[in-house]
């Protein structure tokens, strides 16, 4: 692992979360309604890696993104998509009971920026790049990965998505923990918010009204049994991967 100074505790790593949501309720507040999302995005979260880089006291060759093997590397991509469709979004449903009106146009070019590239590139250089193999010189993996994913999902103050990004979160770590590489987490990351936002767009009703994914009803009982399916696939075929003593540390 890196020699990361910083978080040497899970209490720095709860402060170092608590200066995230500082920074960019800062930016939000003063630049909201005056730029568009997606650079208010880019700039909140740069900032705030910039800052948590110089407190862990890393340097660039920190941050791991090498070459992959393309098997296990799809399956963990293909795994994250899975948890949208199979966890993240039928739990998301039954906390919030919301439909959302047609957007024919789909979602706009700020959307797809914020959600699918900035956010899965800083959120994981900030989460699996700098708090999680920080804890890991300390903690166990278990303890390590847990706590990681709990502040990942605090982070983002959203307890309708609570359970889903605590189960991503932890799917996360554990496959950085496995990889050591940043690249595999955020194509991880993007996938699933990917699954998150095209789903209402992809699914609706006779009144063309767009809905969230619904355990109720003979379509949407199928996708999420093909997508639950599948996933303990990936989570068979990564499981027996791993035992051989292969890895994707390369």
């Amino acid at each position: 692992m890196p020699n990361t100074v910083y978080p040497k505790t899970i209490i720095h790593s709860v402060f170092m979360t608590l200066l995230i949501g500082l920074l960019s309720f800062l930016i939000y507040y003063l630049l909201l309604n005056r730029l568009p999302i997606a650079l208010i995005d880019f700039i909140a979260y740069s900032l705030s890696f910039v800052v948590l880089h110089r407190i862990s006291k890393n340097n660039l060759s920190h941050y791991r993104f090498g070459k992959m093997p393309l098997q296990p590397t799809l399956a963990f991509v293909f795994l994250s998509f899975l948890l949208a469709l199979a966890i993240g979004i039928p739990v998301n449903h039954l906390f919030s009971h919301n439909n959302w009106s047609s957007a024919s146009s789909g979602p706009g070019i700020n959307t797809l920026l914020g959600l699918i590239l900035i956010a899965p590139l800083f959120e994981e250089l900030l989460m699996r790049g700098i708090i999680l193999p920080g804890l890991l010189k300390k903690y166990t993996p278990k303890i390590a990965i847990v706590t990681t994913a709990l502040l990942f999902t605090a982070l983002h103050l959203d307890y309708m998505k609570s359970i889903g990004l605590l189960v991503h979160g932890s799917i996360l770590g554990y496959a950085y923990y496995k990889t050591e590489n940043l690249l595999v987490v955020i194509l991880m990351h993007a996938c699933y918010n990917l699954a998150t936002v095209y789903h209402p767009y992809l699914f609706r009703d006779h009144l063309n009204q767009v809905q969230f994914f619904s355990v109720y009803g003979t379509f949407t009982k199928g996708i999420l049994l093909i997508s639950s399916v599948c996933l303990i696939g990936c989570f068979i075929y990564l499981r027996a991967f791993f035992k051989k003593g292969e890895n994707l540390r390369q």
